[in-house]
Parts: C-alpha cells; sequence; structure tokens
C-alpha cells in the first residue's frame, strides 16, 4: 500500500494531491481531465483515460525499476501532468510519496534518501548552486518541461546520480521518450510501446496503441534516428524565418548557454526586410555588458536586438513562457 507524507502546510497543494487520489480511486470515473501548459498558445483542458494513464505510469515504473516501498518526492505542481503522473506512478507501485510545495528549492527538508524526483532544469540549476549537499541524498533525477543548456548539462556530469530527461507533452500522459544525460548520447529513446515517424516538414509524430496515441502529430522539429531513437531539434512554432533562412531557437540557446550565466531566449521579431530577425531576451536589469556573439554563433544567428526583462513569465509547470513575456516587453517599448 502507498503512503502520502505531506511536507508543506500549503492547503491548497494539500487539497489538489488529495482531490487527484479520490478521482483516480472512483471507479465510476473512466477519465480524467488536465490543462496544457500553454507555454506555446492557449492553455486548454484534454480528457485523458485512466486506461492509458495507468499503462503510461507502469511503463515509466519499468524503465526506472520502481519497487514498493522506494521514496520519492513530487515537487511539481499536482495541477500538472508531470506532477500528476509522478504522483501516480507512486500510487501503482506502492511507494512512499513526499509532498512538497513546488519551489525553486524542492530538496528542503530531506530526512530520508529519495529514489526518485521529478524536476525543471531551473530547480536543479538552484539545486546546483545553493543546496548541492543535498543532490548526494537523491538517486534519480527526472527532469522535463524545457531544454537542458550545455552548462547543465556539464554540471549534471559530476552528479553522483542519475539523470534522465523526459519527452512528452499532456496529450501523451507525461513522457513517451527519456535521455540519459549523463551518457554521451544525444538521442531520445522511447519507452516501450512506443513508435515515431516524422512528416515532410520532420515534425515528430507519435503512436501507441498501450497508450491510445494514433498518429499524434507535433509541432517538434526532430532527426528521426529510427522507429523508437530521435534527436530533437527544436519546436516548429518557433522557427524564425529570417531572408530565408530556417533558425532553431533552441540550437542558437545551446551556443548562447557557453557564454551567457543569466535565464535567456531567442525569439523571432518582424522585420521589414527580413521578414523576421533573431532576436535575445535576458532576465535581468538592463546592462551594458558586451556579448561575442561571435565566438559562438553563426553570423545568421545573431540576434539582432537584445532585451532585458527582469522576471520572465512562466507556465504552471515552471516552463519559460516566451510569447507572454516578448508581449510584455512589446507592449513597454510602446507605452516608452
Amino acid at each position: 500500500m502507498y503512503s502520502i507524507d505531506f511536507l508543506t502546510e500549503n492547503q491548497e497543494i494539500i487539497e489538489q494531491v488529495n482531490a487527484f487520489v479520490r478521482q483516480w480511486e472512483d471507479v465510476t470515473q473512466t477519465t480524467m481531465t488536465s490543462q496544457t501548459s500553454g507555454s506555446t498558445g492557449k492553455p486548454k483542458i484534454i480528457t485523458l483515460e485512466k486506461r492509458f494513464m495507468r499503462a503510461s505510469a507502469l511503463a515509466s515504473g519499468k524503465f526506472f525499476h520502481f519497487q514498493k516501498g522506494q521514496r520519492i518526492r513530487v515537487a511539481l505542481s499536482p495541477t500538472t501532468i508531470g506532477g500528476k503522473m509522478l504522483l501516480l506512478r507512486g500510487l501503482l507501485h506502492e511507494m512512499e510519496i513526499e509532498i512538497v510545495t513546488p519551489s525553486k528549492d524542492p530538496l528542503e527538508k530531506v530526512e530520508k534518501e529519495l529514489d526518485f524526483i521529478s524536476l525543471v532544469p531551473y530547480q536543479l540549476e538552484y539545486l546546483l548552486e545553493n543546496n548541492a549537499e543535498n543532490l548526494a541524498k537523491v538517486k534519480t533525477i527526472l527532469l522535463g518541461g524545457a531544454p537542458v543548456s550545455e552548462s547543465l548539462q556539464q554540471k549534471i556530469q559530476s552528479l553522483s546520480c542519475n539523470v534522465f530527461l523526459s519527452y512528452g507533452m499532456t496529450e501523451t500522459m507525461s513522457h513517451v521518450a527519456l535521455k540519459n544525460l549523463k551518457s554521451n548520447q544525444d538521442d531520445f529513446q522511447a519507452i516501450d510501446g512506443v513508435t515515431f515517424t516524422t512528416d515532410e516538414n520532420q515534425r515528430l509524430i507519435i503512436d501507441s496503441e498501450s497508450l491510445g496515441l494514433h498518429h499524434l502529430q507535433t509541432n517538434d522539429v526532430v532527426e528521426l534516428i529510427s522507429a523508437t531513437q530521435f534527436r530533437w531539434k527544436g519546436r516548429a512554432d518557433f522557427v524564425i524565418n529570417s531572408a530565408g533562412v530556417k533558425i532553431h531557437p533552441e540550437e542558437v540557446e545551446k551556443k548562447l548557454a557557453k557564454i551567457i550565466s543569466s535565464r535567456f531566449f531567442i525569439i523571432g521579431e518582424k522585420n521589414d526586410k527580413f521578414g523576421k530577425q533573431v532576436v535575445l531576451v535576458i532576465e535581468d536589469k538592463n546592462s551594458n555588458e558586451i556579448i561575442d556573439f561571435q565566438s559562438v554563433l553563426a553570423k545568421y544567428e545573431i540576434p539582432k536586438a537584445v532585451y532585458y526583462w527582469p522576471k520572465f513569465e512562466e507556465t504552471a509547470s515552471g516552463k519559460i513562457n516566451r510569447l507572454a513575456t516578448k508581449t510584455k516587453i512589446d507592449a513597454a517599448k510602446t507605452n516608452r
């Protein structure tokens, strides 16, 4: 039998967890709902079948070799698909489940060794800088919700625990593929029962009978290695077509991570001459710092403008909301 240990006094979090458990255990309900993150558009509510949620949780447990009595910590919001599915994995595998309030330091009050925790990259960055000693108490970390920068990838190599990056979305009930960040491989590997193809624009298509996924079209541009492996290149939503050259912001960000320490992102901005131009947005106050773009970027990748913004907008799952942040910057420029 599972156990749930609330290490938070936040009544909203406690009720969200209890509500999920009640709904899951209600045999009269065959479906549950969840909200998409809204990082690339307006958030929407989707309906998920419990039988497919169960299959996803069990496939994940098989990959990570979950055992009865292991201890996991839910440090993501229980309203997000990542939080819900980790909680479900704990229930189905009869684990000891710790619940904490989502925060930048998810390893506060660690008294016992944790077998597993799910984090967003920003949380791991904070831990490495401010609470690295507690990372030694964790056996496996699952990262999701955002790409991992090259600088964070390098820091991960010094950790004693296992670290995996997930690929998935609300529609796939959390991850359908995983990448070992402590290996030299750059490929995502499908979990059991999942296969991949691509369309004419190299956007990933997901199929899985066990998860109820039939030709699910994504907006992720990938390099397909095999039916069960791919390399992620970026979101088709964010591709910048500048004077006929297609630029993937995520690939530019990976290069810039070598020389920029603050949080940042690349996004396209309308330009009369080029159609769209590359711009860089940095989470910081205005700075006169000179960035040596030419040391890491090709000529066509170099930002035509740099904006500084004190605090990025975020989704409920902790992702940077690029569109909402850029909208605020544009509004501020208009009101000057």
